[in-house]
């Protein structure tokens, strides 16, 4: 009888300790946030790997924060916007020439089962200011997409994702250099117009994102960028 409640008291030790120190003990900082935490939290940092974004033609935060019904506002400056969206929310950046960017993972994607809330969403930004685009990539899902709206309607959009694509509008200049992958043409069936074709990754992505407006991934080659830019979350999340 003393055996098992000595047992029972140890078990129970034992548990609320692994709890302690899982509680107390942070994980490990990936390489990425160690070198990020030694920049200047004022600087600009570059992205666009791995990531969805949009770019929107104006120089109002206060009135993209309130277009996009931004939540739990706080200010940020380059590094803590970094650190903290990756996982949840979005970071609106500064103005930069004349755009305003933000990243993170509350920004919807325009392939199933969410296009149609992308396309509301991108819309509403583009008739509210003109032009808007929407960008991402991964490549654990072979995910790559560009699209834009203009005066609140979308003109162009190429989204894949596990082979599939979504295609609207005429390709613009950028991309007519390319014979970019469309697995709904007639050709799909023959396995040679597979060979020829370009599946998009993230450099595609970016090319389009430097022709339509900024590319992330040169942010830090703008001078007189502001230190501070909008943690929050998206009120449609």
């Amino acid at each position: 009888m003393h055996k098992k409640i000595t047992l029972t008291i140890l078990l129970l030790m034992f548990s609320w300790l692994s709890k302690l120190f899982s509680q107390s003990t942070p994980p490990p900082k990936s390489l990425w946030e160690q070198e990020l935490e030694k920049r200047d939290p004022a600087k600009p940092v570059n992205f666009g790997y791995k990531c969805v974004w949009i770019a929107v033609k104006t120089e109002d935060t206060d009135s993209l924060l309130n277009a996009l019904e931004v939540t739990h506002v706080q200010k940020a400056n380059w590094v803590e916007g970094m650190l903290r969206n990756f996982s949840t929310g979005i970071f609106v950046l500064p103005p930069i020439d004349g755009w305003i960017l933000a990243l993170g993972s509350d920004l919807p994607v325009p392939q199933a089962p969410v296009l149609e809330q992308a396309r509301i969403f991108l819309d509403r930004l583009s008739a509210r200011f003109g032009e808007a685009q929407l960008f991402g990539n991964h490549r654990g899902t072979g995910s790559a997409f560009w699209m834009k709206s203009v005066q609140g309607k979308t003109e162009r959009l190429y989204s894949i994702g596990d082979g599939v694509t979504i295609i609207e509008g005429k390709p613009t200049a950028i991309e007519q250099q390319w014979a970019l992958l469309d697995t709904n043409s007639e050709d799909a069936a023959d396995e040679a117009y597979w060979d020829r074709s370009v599946y998009p990754d993230v450099e595609h992505v970016l090319e389009v994102a430097q022709a339509w407006s900024i590319n992330p991934m040169q942010l830090e080659t703008h001078e007189n960028v502001g230190a501070f830019g909008y943690l929050g979350h998206l009120k449609w999340r």
